[in-house]
């Protein structure tokens, strides 16, 4: 099944198309108790219903199975304690980068740092990451010399706080079902809030794998980014 972007715009109409099925004519008798309308009128009558529905069931079909749409519904999708948030009035402008006060540790630490082995990242095309940082919500953050990407590795209880991403809209946000356990791609400027900080993210793929989550960010565009996150997550 092709994938259907059922965003807020689209689905005003389909539910105002639907809502045209509801109108029932005012001068159609109402049945009495026990006896159902009879003729012409009580097939008249009964049609609109029952149109009316079958467009709502094909509705609530489409939002429980099309992600997007349930992102535009229930505003809001989980990888981990990782909370993605529709909110179209979210700006990002003039909030510091992710790895602004990242500090720079030695590659023999970060085992130490990340609680476990730092699992196996080099086989991307980015290759061997040549620096490694911590940050104030803690973990490990992976870079490379020769690209702007980062990789930040963390164990996914975060110390039970969770941390929230708000996109401006559902349709910048892509579910990622076949990547580790689960992940999410997030195209554009956004908001990221962690328990201490809030911060401006750009194109960014999430994803948990056991008991890790990984967030990679650059400024390559979101599919080469998947493409990446495939790669590292292998």
């Amino acid at each position: 099944m092709a994938d259907v972007q059922l965003d807020d715009d689209r689905l005003a109409a389909v539910l105002a198309s639907v809502g045209e099925h509801l109108v029932v004519d005012a001068t159609t008798p109402p049945s009495v108790v026990g006896i159902a309308p009879i003729g012409t009128h009580g097939r008249s009558w009964r049609r609109p219903l029952l149109v009316a529905a079958v467009a709502l069931a094909v509705v609530a079909g489409a939002i429980v199975a099309v992600a997007p749409a349930r992102r535009v519904v229930s505003g809001w999708l989980g990888i981990g304690r990782i909370e993605v948030e529709v909110d179209r009035s979210a700006d990002p402008t003039g909030l510091p980068a992710f790895s602004e006060p990242a500090t720079p540790i030695d590659r023999a630490l970060v085992d130490d740092v990340l609680g476990q082995a730092m699992p196996a990242i080099d086989g991307s095309d980015l290759g061997a990451p040549n620096r490694w940082w911590t940050l104030p919500e803690g973990g490990v953050l992976a870079s490379w010399t020769d690209s702007d990407a980062t990789l930040w590795v963390v164990e996914s209880d975060f110390g039970g706080e969770f941390l929230k991403k708000v996109a401006s809209g559902a349709d910048v946000v892509t579910e990622l079902r076949d990547l580790g356990d689960g992940g999410v791609a997030i195209t554009g400027a956004h908001l990221m809030q962690t328990p201490h900080r809030r911060v401006r993210a750009d194109n960014v793929v999430i994803w948990t794998d056991g008991e890790l989550t990984f967030r990679l960010d650059g400024a390559a565009d979101v599919d080469e980014l998947v493409e990446l996150a495939h790669q590292l997550a292998t």
